[in-house]
Order: C-alpha cells, then sequence, then structure tokens
C-alpha cells in the first residue's frame, strides 16, 4: 500500500468540491492533508490549516489505512481531547505535533457519495484483478450472508476490540513519580526522580530512581522500590488497574511490620501510583 497515493486520491477527490469556496487542498510530509486558501501568497504549511491525518499498519499478508477528514467537528471538543494526559512522558515514540485545524464544511452526503464514486474509479483503473468494483452495503446482523467464515469474522472482531488490540502495541515509556505526586518533590530533589518504566505494549517493567543524582539513597526506600518492581510487574497499564495490586501490597508490607506504619515516602509513592493507574 502506498500512504502517498492515498492522500493523493483524497486530494483528487475533495479538490473539485472546493472550488467555489476557492481553496486548494496540499499533501503534507506525514500523509497529511492541508487546506489553503487560494489568495494565499506562499504555499507553506504556516499558513495553511489541518483537515486530515492518517495511519497505516502493515502486516504479512493485509494492511490497514485510515485517515480522518474533519468536515463538521466541533473544534473546541476536539483541542481538550487532544491534549496530553502524561505529564512529561519519555518515549521514543513519533511526537504528536499540535496543528491549527479547519472544518471542510461539506455536505456529509455529497462527502461520502463522492469519496464511493470516485474510489470506485480509481479501483477500476489501478486495480488489475478487480476492474469492476462494487460497494456493498452491510447491516449490522447481517454480515453472514456476505462472509465466507462467519467463525473468522467473529474472532477478528473480537480480536479488535480487545484491550491488547487497541493498546497492546504501544511503545514503551517512562513517567517520574513527582509530577503525580507534588509531595515527593523534596525526595527527588535530594535523591533524583522516582521512575516507572513500562515495556511496549503498555506493561510495567520497574520503578526505581534514575541514578542522574550520584547520591546514596535510604537502603530501606530502595528495598522498597525493588518490592514494588516485583509486585507491579507485567500489570497491564489499564485503567485503575493497579489499584487491587497495590492495596494488596500495602496490606502484606502492613503484616511485615508488625503494627508499625509504613513511611510517609512509601505511602507518597503508592499514592502516586494509583493516581498514574487512574490516567490509563
Amino acid at each position: 500500500m502506498d500512504r502517498q497515493k492515498c492522500m493523493e486520491f483524497l486530494q483528487s477527490v475533495l479538490q473539485p468540491l472546493l472550488i467555489p469556496s476557492n481553496c486548494s487542498i496540499h499533501i503534507g510530509n506525514r500523509y497529511d492533508l492541508w487546506i489553503s486558501e487560494n489568495q494565499t501568497n506562499t504555499n507553506t504549511l504556516q499558513n495553511m490549516s489541518k483537515i486530515s491525518g492518517s495511519s497505516s499498519k502493515f502486516g504479512a499478508n493485509m494492511a490497514y489505512h485510515h485517515c480522518t477528514l474533519l468536515f463538521d467537528a466541533n473544534l473546541n471538543n476536539l483541542s481538550e481531547v487532544l491534549k496530553p494526559t502524561f505529564i512529561n512522558l519519555k518515549t521514543k515514540a513519533t511526537d504528536s505535533i499540535r496543528s491549527p485545524v479547519k472544518n471542510l464544511n461539506l455536505n456529509i452526503e455529497l462527502l461520502l457519495n463522492t469519496i464511493i464514486e470516485d474510489g470506485l474509479k480509481w479501483i477500476s483503473r489501478n486495480d488489475l484483478i478487480t476492474s469492476n468494483p462494487v460497494v456493498t452495503n452491510i447491516f449490522e446482523g447481517q454480515e453472514d450472508q456476505f462472509i465466507h467464515s462467519m467463525k473468522d469474522f467473529q474472532q477478528t472482531l473480537t480480536l479488535s476490540q480487545t484491550w491488547s488490540w487497541i493498546y497492546g502495541n504501544s511503545p514503551s515509556f517512562q513517567l517520574a513519580l513527582e509530577n503525580y505526586e507534588p509531595n515527593l518533590s523534596y525526595l527527588t530533589n535530594q535523591f533524583g526522580s522516582i521512575v516507572i518504566d513500562c515495556s511496549r505494549g503498555g506493561v510495567f517493567k520497574s520503578i526505581g530512581f534514575d541514578h542522574s543524582h550520584n547520591c546514596i539513597v535510604d537502603p530501606l526506600l530502595k528495598d522498597f522500590l525493588s518490592e514494588l518492581s516485583i509486585c507491579l510487574h507485567g500489570a497491564e497499564c489499564r485503567t485503575n488497574s493497579w489499584d487491587f495490586i497495590l492495596d494488596q501490597f500495602v496490606s502484606k508490607k502492613l503484616i511485615q511490620l508488625n503494627g508499625e506504619n509504613m513511611s510517609n515516602e512509601q505511602l507518597l509513592i503508592i499514592k502516586a501510583l494509583k493516581m498514574i493507574s487512574s490516567l490509563f
């Protein structure tokens, strides 16, 4: 699948629809679409607004490609949901770049029909196997009339709705606890940040000091973090999924202390971990 050709197709579909509004469609270097007024003196992206983004996943026997088209979105709500959930998240994943956006303000029926009709023409011209493509509307509950193996379809549908499929390929990342529990700042100022390390697939790996400070850490605190690493190791990064594990950990810890209380630092670390877990 050629992502550039996919976007060129959408560009060719949208451009004629925008002639009355005197606008032009441009393809960005991230396989996205931008709109500009033809009166604009320069075609740099700084003078345009984004109307589409795209993403692809390539497998051995198939490719998934999707893109968005903003035609009548609530841009205020869009801005809110795209705000980063986590503070100072460290990852090697591709950064999300905020861009000025704009609605196409086209009639949705006109837009859909044009994309479908032009898509059929494009496939018939470019696909040597499918010279006469047909669009079939399949309504919910009628899948078995059109699908060769309903069992395979159900398995694929179930898989695509699982947490593992949606979030399980997340890149590895690191988070510093003091960003979620300010009362830990005095501790991190002394010994360095306490960092959680989650591996690819959204799975807890470890927790410990980042070692940027060449300081001798309290052995009891270091042991406590090691125990937490063992306790949470392999836990999935799902919303509030660490709470039960942490509650069990605290209960066992209190039994070990034989009536004594956990230290304030230990309780703050538990609190920060629960806060992070609530944000997944």
